[in-house]
């Protein structure tokens, strides 16, 4: 005997609590389908219809006074009436509506957000029926006894069925019973103000009533005494005392004799004393007895008057020890549950043992724990099973229900007064606070378990740890049993794991067969544990989400929450059930299974993966399984579609979880889209039906009532679910387009919430309250940590990586190579080491194990290194040879190649050998073995073998093997019956064959079942159930090998951020469309089309809101081709609810559409060609939108629009719909709430309706009455839009100006004209819209106008344009501000025009302009702007007249703007006060025009009167000018005038060369003999200037030209002469160095340089004889003697000049000697120079000879006049003492005589016969010599007299026949007389 039993000797002992009650194997029960030999048969008989409804009529008398005052005017029941199954319906029948209420009241608090909303909607007094109300145990009087003498107890008494509320009437026909039942929240609460007893332990519970309160008597308000319970019992006590079991029982009969004397001295009996004669009374065989017995013990169950007597305080003093009775409730307990005997047991007698065991469990005083509170609910539960009555088995299916309320209402009481503590004190104190860490700390008792605030272990879930599970789990049942515990509220806890642990236990029990009975214990059984459970799960989450919730151990510190302690059996239940073939179990297990979902996931992470990978989304592939396992798990689907957290949060776990194996979220979204893309074909009869159906629930039961799951009621509720009256597949697509429409109508109401929340800037606690009211979710991981925050980019990245690694697993079972590189690049293989790679292999999952054997099969070294690396990672040790090699081959499948099998059991035996020493001698007995195994296994299990292997062929096939010894016979035996009973193949391709299987086609039956439809049926079941087994078996194996390990392998994340919607949508967009758009262009369903016109309008919103551009164009444009507009004949009603939609998608989404604004507005101009049509307009007059090219207008319009209007037809539905008031209120809105659209938005929505309206207008391009319904709109648009900020309004305008241009531009001009109406309409409404000073708003709206000027060539067009500017000067002048610059610029387009008319009214608008509004015009910076306009009018190429007029009206502007700048300065003007820079802006305006008119103008008459009045300005005004004004006039308008003179890129502006040479020869002359004229009266100003004037000279001078050359040299001499008295000695400088220069640059040095030919010398050669020209000439040559000529000419030139200028004697008074001499020595230069090419005959005959002229070529003109002209300033300057100095006299003397001397020797060296040419050329140089000489000083003179004097007498050799000649000789002769003769004479 052990300890237990002498303690307890009543309780059971361990192992037979864990086998009756806990494992159910209670040999009472006989687990057998009832029948009619063992069943009582009640239903239909007279008995029971009387009973039936006397039956009624007691229990709504006692109900009344049950609630008003317990047992006030009880009747006795003299002989128990039959319980039937209709009068227990009836009695229940009262309690429907309530039950209804209850159920909504529960389901709905199961979707609350929080765990609290969870308690509070569970522990409300609406919500759960009130516990009764307990009565007070009294001893009644002798009057009260004497009343009652003949009272026998009823059947059914007020006490047995408390119920929640009553109604008088119901609604349902057979309703369902009441199961759930909780004790009343004022009870709960009443015990929360005192001190609870069950805060204390057990031993404690006494309440130490009073003996006179016990015997008083209660009264009521009005003084009517109330009837005794005690009466009650001593009636019972007399009757039992009569009957003839007590006689025959002497010690019954002693037990109640004792009783009653104690009654009858009106004390108080003991327990004892008063249990003794009832529990005897219930072991005799009297029914009777048994029925008063156990009802008595029921009321004393329920007076909590079993209590155990409190040790007397003597003994304990005493220290005298009472010896161990078991305590009396317990024995109550076994009292009560031993009158049940199983099936044979009375039905009175089964009623009262489940009321008397309902008043021991529900006992809130003596509370019953442990393994009595589990017997209890076993043998009410064997009654449920075995009774034989309906009733009883639906109250006892009510009473357990129940109980397992008030189990765990217990728990959820200790919560709430641990909240209620914490709430009033405020402060934990010290040890609060350590016991609460301790709690949280301490490691759990299950090594299964997590253990709160510790890590999560790194160990896998094994059998051992299960079976430690169960070890623990007992340990608690006797802590429970002894009463042990830290306090009351352990047990508490601890009993609710054993209750939820034995229900989990039962359901786990395997059916007794294949078919499914209804009727069996065994299915009633599990449907009982399994509804059970769900309640349990459903109205008691807070209890398993509380971490105060914890089991702690007596025998350590260990302890574990409770969701801990009952993970694993919540699993197994699952795992054993949930691909049930009985639709009851499968909803059942689904809807436990939402339960872990919607509010446990964060508990269950891993759990919930593996049961929809292992489970659910197998059988939604299997074509085996039932059509209502389909439906009810798509309605699961469909739920978590509706709970927006979880819905995120499954997407954060699962698809950001690089370990999850699935992407639940991904492969939720594609299976629905798989459904609802499904064609599925529906006869009308169908449809019918599926309406008809589509409103009923699918379920069998509905669990928001309990199921009614007595024999009697499963038969009334059997029905087929699976047999549906049309194809599930319609089923499956509408609920899909249901779900689909939920997921996005989640993940935007999470969005919305999220941004909410962010935008409000709330805390974090609150921010996280922004999810659904729809989820219920702790904030705690399963270990009870706080979760990881959830960064939406760092789940983003993790989601790329996981997809990421996805591509690269694919990449490897396509090709393992570059795969493994994608891998290791990719950062998910740590480096390419063997190690990193097979430890990938190894643990990675998704590789195909095929591909893995191939790869590391390879005889590469690379791949063998790996493949050796992945066997070392094996643990084979202490293992037997064929689970080592079993081992080895579930890691990948072994390759077909010999070779590659080889090189594996090679490595395999030799890892074996290493890991076991002494199973084999050596290493090649274990790869021969190996290899041998591998063989017996494919011959054993291959179907192609025929002959399998025997035993003894195996062992031959083996021997010497090791080490030429053999392997023991028993070993090979032993390896050859395991491989032959369990053949060696992959786990998971075994289990994926199971499965598929399941999915194979099952040919049709033929004859009698195919006609009846049952044989297929039959198969399919038959797969299914073979594939559920393998499910459900690889499930549990999952869970046992369930990883623990890693530290964030079991985190979960909770969702607080609404971003995470953005990758969840845009991985999944595409599914989203395929899924939508489907459904919606096959069918016609009013309800389909709804959902998904909703599920695109959520789609939008949501890339709307994320500005997801590729998805939001995709949806716009398939929604916008869904209306059809563009085939009117194809439309119907969808396509209208579609154009709905898209006018609410403009309306709601307009700030985030963008592009697909465009889209949008294309339906809407569809849709108003649309309703015009319906307004009766011809088609033909209005083209269509998509055929907007002209040649198919043309063919439109050619004949083919008749036909196309009496082919156009549409439904007058269609046509209604189209133009209801929600249509046309909606287009309207459109463009009138586009001002509430940001400024970027509205941007887009113009851009969008522009190239509708081109398009518009495209398609009518040729028409007389052109669609201009988007250009009115626009108009439109810009006026509900005028109230936008001006930086806005630009960017709107940039748009619509150039859509105006473009339109204003049309080949049509109607098109044109209702464009530049619409502008004027625009220009109108703007210009009352005040602009403030430099802004140019005004500008840019008229800009379309300058456009539509310059590129229209329609003259009608440009007059429209001219008069709407006109209409505008003459309305809004005064408005007008920064436009005045676009309407000038018009005017300057309209100028350039070849029409008199656009001219003409351009120049009388400018001048009206100019005229009225000059001021306006300075005021807002436009005049620069009017002076160029009136140059452009003056430059028009027609019409002379009005460019006349034009130069003529800036002349008129200088006098206007002088007297507004200069006048009006006196007068203080505030027009002239707020000029800045009147030079600037508007003097160089103006001569910039004139300028222009010069260089440009097109009449010559017009080009010199701009020039005349430019300088005539520049000489008038010019005074006002500033020196850098000047600079400035000069540098841009008066140089550049000239520019033309050294670059040829400005000729090509002239047509031709004629336009060129007038344009030289007649403005450029007058301008520059006016800017001669203008230095002249300006020099002092302009003497800056003078090296660029210079400049210009020269390069005038340089001109081939001959008349701008001799102009220039003009001017230069002009320049000279009229500024010689201004001039200083620098600006001499600057002139004689130009003169300089152009000397240089003009002397022909090519002369001498070029045409080098080869010629004889021919000294005899004269130039009047030249031989024969023979040579052709070079194009080489001819431009450079060109160039020779044009040098020569200007040196000729430039000499005539020099000679003129000091023709002047002025000039020799003012210029500086240097300067002077300077000159002179140019031309001495250029004399020589043409000396010696005059004197080279043989170089004058090469040229010649090259064809440089026809005749000799020769410098002889600027030989004789350079000499003339320098001995002419030479001889001047020698002449003058007064001009030189003495020594500058004797260096000219040097100079100038020896040249002298040397013409005179080279004129007498001419030969008078043959050279009296050159003789009658050189002849002026020779009478200049002389006469200079004549005039030389007397010293001088007679110093060369005597040369001279022999040089004259030379020349008397001659004929001298020039008079010229003969008088300068004459004068020198003269002189020589005078001054040397004379002298001599009078010497003498």
């Amino acid at each position: 005997m052990t300890e237990s039993d002498i303690v307890n000797p009543s309780i059971p002992t361990e192992d037979a609590l864990i086998t009756e009650a806990l494992e159910d194997l209670n040999p009472d029960i006989v687990v057998r389908s009832p029948t009619p030999e063992n069943r009582t048969v009640v239903e239909g008989s007279p008995d029971e219809v009387k009973a039936s409804t006397e039956l009624e009529k007691t229990v709504n008398k006692q109900v009344k006074e049950h609630f008003d005052e317990p047992f006030q005017n009880s009747q006795s029941i003299d002989k128990p009436a039959e319980i039937s199954k209709n009068s227990i319906e009836k009695s229940i029948k009262l309690t429907s509506e309530a039950l209804v209420e209850e159920s909504l009241e529960e389901s709905d608090s199961v979707n609350k957000d929080s765990i609290e909303t969870i308690e509070t909607s569970l522990t409300d007094d609406s919500s759960h029926p009130s516990l009764p109300v307990k009565p007070q145990l009294v001893v009644a009087t002798s009057h009260d006894t004497e009343s009652h003498d003949h009272f026998e107890t009823d059947a059914v008494s007020p006490h047995d069925f408390p119920q929640a509320s009553f109604t008088a009437s119901a609604s349902a026909s057979t309703p369902d019973i009441i199961l759930n039942y909780a004790p009343s929240i004022s009870e709960t609460r009443d015990n929360l103000d005192r001190e609870s007893i069950t805060s204390l332990p057990a031993s404690r519970r006494h309440k130490n009533r009073s003996p006179s309160i016990a015997l008083s008597i209660s009264s009521t308000s009005s003084g009517q005494k109330t009837v005794s319970s005690m009466v009650f019992i001593q009636s019972a006590l007399e009757l039992i005392s009569k009957s003839k079991e007590a006689k025959r029982t002497p010690a019954l009969e002693n037990a109640t004799k004792k009783a009653l004397d104690q009654l009858a001295r009106s004390e108080l009996p003991t327990p004892n004393v008063l249990f003794e004669p009832f529990r005897l009374a219930c072991l005799g065989s009297d029914n009777t007895l048994k029925v008063r017995a156990l009802d008595c013990i029921a009321k004393l169950l329920s007076f909590s008057y079993l209590e155990d007597p409190i040790p007397r305080a003597s003994d304990l003093e005493d220290g005298i020890t009472p010896p161990p009775v078991a305590p009396i409730i317990d024995r109550a307990i076994d009292t009560v549950c031993d009158c049940f005997n199983s099936e044979g047991t009375d039905p009175k007698v089964e009623l009262q043992v489940i009321k008397a065991l309902m008043a021991a469990v529900l006992n809130d005083e003596v509370v019953a724990h442990g393994a009595t509170l589990l017997k209890a609910i076993r043998q009410t539960y064997n009654i449920f099973i075995l009774s034989h009555s309906n009733p009883n088995q639906t109250i006892a299916q009510a009473t357990l229900t129940q109980m397992v309320n008030v189990v765990f209402e217990r728990v959820k009481n200790i919560i709430k007064i641990n909240q209620t503590t914490n709430i009033a004190v405020g402060i934990i104190s010290d040890k609060t606070r350590s016991r609460n860490a301790s709690v949280s700390t301490t490691s759990a008792s299950a090594p299964g378990s997590p253990v709160l605030g510790s890590k999560p272990s790194q160990e896998k879930l094994t059998l051992q740890h299960f079976k430690a599970d169960n070890i623990k789990d007992d340990d608690r049942v006797q802590e429970a049993n002894s009463g042990v515990g830290r306090d009351e509220s352990d047990l508490f806890v601890k009993d609710a794991f054993l209750v939820f642990r034995a229900m989990c236990k039962l359901s786990i029990k395997d059916l007794e067969s294949d078919n499914v009975d209804m009727k069996s214990h065994a299915m009633r059984s599990k449907l009982l544990s399994m509804h059970l459970i769900h309640t349990m799960l459903r109205a008691n989450m807070s209890v398993f989400l509380s971490k105060d919730v914890v089991i702690r151990s007596t025998t350590s510190t260990e302890q574990t929450s409770f969701i801990n302690a009952v993970r694993l059996y919540i699993c197994l239940t699952l795992s054993r059930n949930a691909a049930s073939v009985v639709p009851a179990i499968f909803e059942i297990s689904a809807e436990i299974f939402w339960l872990l979902i919607s509010n446990l996931r964060s508990q269950f992470k891993k759990e919930i993966e593996v049961f929809f990978n292992e489970i659910y989304f197998y059988i939604t592939d299997m074509r085996s399984s039932s059509p209502h396992q389909k439906q009810y798990f798509l309605s699961v689907i469909q739920r978590l579609c509706n709970d927006p957290r979880a819905l995120v949060e499954i997407y954060l776990n699962y698809d950001c979880d690089h370990t999850a194996m699935t992407n639940i979220y991904e492969k939720i979204i594609d299976y629905l889209v798989r459904l609802a893309v499904t064609p599925v074909h529906l006869t009308q009869l169908q449809h019918q039906q599926f309406l008809e159906l589509k409103g009923k629930p699918i379920a069998v039961y509905n669990l928001s009532l309990p199921p009614a799951l007595s024999i009697q009621n499963l038969n009334l509720n059997s029905h087929n679910p699976d047999i549906l009256s049309f194809p599930v597949e319609q089923a499956l697509k509408v609920t899909a387009l249901e779900s689909l429409v939920a997921v996005l109508r989640s993940l935007l109401t999470w969005s919305q919430k999220g941004i909410t929340a962010t935008s409000a800037s709330l805390n974090s606690s609150a921010a996280a309250s922004i999810m659904s009211s729809t989820s219920s979710l702790s904030s705690l991981s399963s270990d009870g940590k706080p979760l990881s925050s959830d960064d939406p980019t760092a789940f983003e990245n993790l989601k790329l990586k996981k997809t990421a690694l996805n591509e690269g697993i694919k990449l490897f079972n396509f090709k393992p190579k570059r795969g493994i590189e994608s891998l290791i690049s990719g950062g998910f293989i740590k480096s390419n080491t063997p190690e990193d790679i097979a430890e990938f292999l190894l643990t990675c999952d998704g590789l195909d194990k095929a591909v893995i054997g191939e790869y590391l099969g390879e005889g590469d070294p690379t791949n063998i290194a790996i493949m050796h690396t992945f066997v070392n990672l094996m643990d084979v040790n202490n293992m037997n040879f064929v689970d080592a090699l079993r081992r080895l081959l579930q890691a990948f499948r072994l390759p077909g190649e010999a070779q590659k099998i080889d090189r594996f059991m090679l490595k395999f035996a030799e890892r074996y050998v290493s890991l076991n020493p002494g199973v084999f001698a050596n290493a090649d007995a274990g790869y021969v073995l190996a290899y041998s195994v591998i063989m017996l296994n494919t011959d054993l299990h291959s179907p192609q073998v025929k002959v399998r292997m025997q035993p003894i062929d195996f062992i031959r096939n083996n021997k010497g093997i090791n080490d030429n010894a053999d392997l023991p016979e028993e070993f090979l035996l032993k390896i050859y019956d395991e491989i032959l009973n369990n053949e060696i193949k992959l786990k998971s391709e075994q289990h994926e064959a199971l499965v598929s299987g399941a999915n194979n086609f099952t040919p049709a039956p033929s004859g009698f079942g195919a006609a009846f439809g049952i044989g297929n049926r039959d198969l399919n079941r038959e797969a299914y159930l073979q594939a559920s087994r393998e499910m459900s078996n690889k499930t549990e194996q999952v869970f046992k090998n369930l990883s623990k390990g890693g530290k964030d392998s079991n985190v979960f994340y909770t969702a607080s951020h609404f971003e995470h919607v953005r990758p969840m949508f845009e991985f999944v967009w595409m599914s989203f469309l395929a899924g939508l758009s489907g459904p919606l262009q096959e069918t016609d369903e009013p309800e389909i089309v709804k959902l998904s016109l909703e599920g695109i309008r959520y789609a939008i919103r949501i890339v709307c809101l994320f500005d997801i551009e590729l998805a939001r164009v995709s949806f716009v444009s398939m929604l916008a081709k869904f209306t059809s507009l563009q085939k009117l004949n194809e439309m119907k009603l969808k396509n209208v609810q579609a154009i709905k939609v898209l006018l609410d998608v403009a309306l709601t989404e307009g700030n985030a559409l963008k592009s697909s604004w465009k889209d949008i507005l294309t339906v809407v101009s569809h849709l108003e060609r649309f309703q015009l049509i319906i307004s009766g307009i011809s088609a033909g007059s209005i083209p269509d939108l998509n055929k907007a090219s002209v040649s198919y207008f043309k063919q439109f319009t050619q004949g083919r629009s008749s036909q196309a209007d009496s082919n156009l037809t549409f439904l007058p539905e269609v046509a209604s719909e189209s133009r209801t008031r929600e249509i046309v209120d909606g287009i309207e809105k459109i463009f009138i709430q586009s001002s509430l659209l940001t400024g970027s938005a509205i941007v887009d929505f113009v851009k969008a309706l522009t190239q509708v309206s081109n398009e518009e207008i495209a398609s009518s391009a040729e028409s007389e009455q052109p669609r201009t319904f988007s250009l009115q709109k626009m108009v439109e648009v810009s006026y509900y839009n005028m109230g936008r900020i001006r930086v806005e309004w630009s960017n709107i305008w940039a748009v619509m100006g150039e859509s105006f241009n473009q339109v204003g531009c049309h080949p049509n001009t109607n098109v044109s004209f209702f464009a530049l109406d619409s502008l004027r309409q625009l220009s109108m409404r703007f210009f009352d819209i005040e602009e403030l000073p430099h802004f140019k708003f005004q500008k840019d709206f008229l800009k379309p106008f300058e456009y539509v000027m310059e590129h229209n060539d329609h003259v009608t067009v440009k007059d429209m344009v001219l008069q709407i500017l006109q209409q505008m000067i003459l309305s809004n002048g005064s408005k007008i501000k920064s436009g005045w610059k676009a309407m000038f610029n018009v005017f300057m387009l309209a100028a350039r025009d070849t029409h008199a008319s656009i001219i003409i009214s351009a120049f009388n608008l400018a001048e009206k302009v100019h005229n009225q509004f000059l001021p306006e015009v300075i005021a807002q910076d436009s005049f620069p702007t009017m002076v160029d306009c009136l140059s452009a009018l003056a430059q028009n190429q027609k019409y002379q007249q009005t460019s006349l007029h034009a130069v003529e009206l800036l002349k008129a502007t200088i006098f206007k703007v002088h007297e507004l700048i200069y006048k009006n300065k006196d007068t203080n003007n505030e027009l002239c006060l707020s000029i800045d820079d009147p030079l600037t802006k508007f003097w160089m305006p103006v001569l910039s025009c004139f300028h222009d008119i010069t260089m440009n103008g097109e009449d010559l008459e017009v080009r010199s009167r701009a020039q005349t009045y430019l300088f005539e300005t520049l000489i008038q005004y010019g005074e006002r000018f500033d020196v850098e004004f000047w600079d400035t006039i000069c540098n841009q308008l008066l140089f550049p005038t000239f520019t033309i003179l050294k670059s040829k890129s400005e000729m090509i502006k002239y047509s031709n060369q004629d336009d060129t040479s007038v344009w030289l020869s007649t403005t450029m002359i007058q301008a520059l003999r006016n800017m001669t004229a203008l230095f002249g009266h300006y020099f002092s100003v302009l003497e800056r200037m003078l090296d660029g004037f210079l400049t210009l000279l020269h390069d005038c001078v340089c001109q081939e030209n001959d008349t701008i050359s001799r102009i220039g040299s003009s001017c230069l001499q002009q320049l000279i002469v009229q500024n010689m008295t201004s001039l200083t000695d620098e600006h001499w400088h600057k002139i004689v160095g130009g003169i300089s220069r152009l000397f240089q640059e003009n002397t022909a040095h090519e002369l001498f340089t070029s045409c080098n030919a080869n010629m004889p010398d021919d000294e005899n050669l004269q130039d009047n004889e030249p031989p024969v020209q023979t040579t052709t000439i070079n194009p080489e040559n001819q431009k450079v003697f060109r160039t020779i000529i044009v040098k020569s000419v200007l040196q000729l030139l430039m000499i005539e000049t020099v000679d003129t200028l000091f023709s002047d004697e002025n000039i020799y008074l003012h210029i500086p000697p240097c300067e002077l001499l300077a000159i002179a020595e140019v031309l001495r230069g250029s004399y020589h120079l043409s000396h010696t090419f005059n004197s080279d005959n043989h170089r004058r005959l090469q040229l010649w000879k090259a064809g440089f002229m026809k005749q000799m070529p020769n410098l002889h003109k600027q030989e004789i006049n350079s000499a003339l002209t320098y001995l002419k300033i030479m001889f001047h300057v020698y002449n003058d003492p007064n001009s030189v100095t003495l020594e500058q006299h004797y260096q000219i003397g040097e100079l100038v005589i020896p040249l002298c001397l040397e013409i005179f020797e080279s004129y007498l060296f001419l030969d008078e016969t043959q050279q009296q040419r050159f003789i009658n050329i050189k002849q002026p140089v020779v009478v200049s010599i002389l006469n200079g000489y004549v005039a030389f000083p007397r010293d001088d003179f007679v110093a060369q007299a005597g040369v001279f004097y022999g040089l004259i007498l030379r020349l008397f050799d001659r004929d001298i026949t020039a008079p010229e000649l003969r008088l300068a000789m004459k004068r020198v002769l003269t002189r020589i007389n005078e001054a040397v003769l004379n002298d001599a004479l009078a010497k003498r």
